[in-house]
């Protein structure tokens, strides 16, 4: 069986990647191991120690398990709404620092997904750069699935955007989100390349690509965009194309911020509201 590790703070963000986790989980017939982690306070930043220090540790403690306990509960009544009472779901609480827990437990538990809620609806830009999610990108060698806080499920994933850049390891990671793709019936994967305005105006180099790949998988299309705006380029095909997911593998960082850069103006970034998967174990 498959493990998602859905990491949490009980937050209507996280709460609403836990739809997508449930819907991902009963497609692939996966297990949700829920978590959240906490951490004390750096006494070394303190001027001034209290007198009860084990009392206050005693007390964050007893508050992070009533929380965690108290929204268990939560996580169930969710998945009783979405018809997914089926996905077995287990839970932990876990004292430390973010990044380095969700990195240590997805390799012990040997997880395939992470799937997490990110603040700042549709900024795609923060979605990639921002600290917690783009450190668990660059610390989790596995497939992270970020999903903004307004993104909408529909009950359905059925379209997804592979962005490429004809790079070798393109062509291994077209293959393994095929397999991703096969539980899901007439899941379409829609293959794209944005290029500069005038850079390859016949689309060569995807039809180069194109005929090198091979695959043998009947819902798969290619595209090539010209535009000097790749963000707003990509925002209008999500639209257009009723995409679920973007994926993408994680490159150098100036080639993600030429892709989302600063020409992303922020209205353009709110309206792109499609969780962002990043095959990170490619890095």
């Amino acid at each position: 069986m498959k493990k998602i590790l859905f990491p949490t703070d009980f937050s209507p963000t996280a709460n609403n990647a836990f739809v997508y986790s449930l819907a991902m989980a009963n497609k692939i017939d996966a297990e949700i191991i829920a978590m959240h982690v906490y951490n004390m306070p750096d006494i070394k930043r303190m001027k001034k120690l209290p007198s009860t220090l084990t009392e206050v540790y005693n007390d964050i403690e007893f508050e992070e398990f009533e929380n965690f306990r108290d929204a268990i509960p939560i996580l169930r009544e969710i998945a009783q709404k979405q018809n997914r009472t089926n996905v077995k779901l287990s839970h932990m609480l876990v004292k430390g620092e973010s990044i380095p827990c969700i990195a240590r437990v997805a390799q012990k538990e040997d997880v395939d997904y992470v799937i997490m809620g990110t603040k700042g609806a549709g900024k795609l830009k923060e979605m990639v750069m921002g600290s917690t999610t783009s450190g668990v990108i660059q610390k989790v060698k596995k497939i992270i699935i970020s999903v903004p806080e307004q993104a909408e499920f529909d009950g359905l994933i059925d379209d997804i955007v592979f962005l490429t850049n004809f790079k070798p390891e393109d062509t291994k990671a077209i293959n393994d989100l095929i397999d991703f793709a096969r539980p899901f019936p007439n899941f379409r994967i829609h293959c794209l390349h944005i290029d500069p305005v005038g850079k390859d105006p016949e689309g060569k180099a995807m039809e180069a690509w194109k005929a090198d790949l091979k695959l043998d998988y009947p819902h798969i299309s290619y595209h090539s965009l010209e535009s000097d705006n790749s963000a707003t380029a990509l925002e209008g095909f999500c639209e257009k194309n009723n995409i679920d997911f973007v994926t993408l593998l994680p490159r150098k960082r100036t080639w993600i911020q030429r892709l989302l850069g600063s020409s992303f103006s922020l209205k353009m970034a709110h309206r792109l509201k499609v969780p962002l998967m990043t095959l990170s174990h490619y890095s």
